[in-house]
């Protein structure tokens, strides 16, 4: 919806987006059939290692967030990604989780 609004195109955006994983391997797929940079971030924990190789598969950044116990390991990754959408403006999320 967003390419098809004008929003984003692959000369101009990075698809930006946290994933614990399955999401992620599929946007990354799509970005690499439709030219997109694409940085996936994910907790690092052991039984996400082969999402990270997959998502590298098809040409994405991984940018893996220190692991913790319960919520708060998925939320360092949610403010990795704010802290990356406020310093680089051409870099558009799809927003999985609103």
């Amino acid at each position: 919806d967003a390419e098809a609004a004008g929003l984003i195109s692959p000369e101009k955006n990075t698809i930006v987006e946290v994933t614990s994983g399955n999401t992620g391997i599929g946007l990354a797929m799509v970005a690499a059939a439709k030219g997109y940079k694409c940085i996936i971030i994910m907790p690092q924990v052991p039984p996400m290692y082969e999402r990270y190789l997959l998502c590298r598969k098809f040409g994405a950044d991984v940018h893996l967030t220190a692991p913790a116990i319960g919520g708060q390991m998925i939320q360092n990754a949610f403010d990795y990604m704010e802290d990356l959408l406020k310093t680089n403006p051409s870099y558009w999320t799809p927003s999985q989780f609103k």
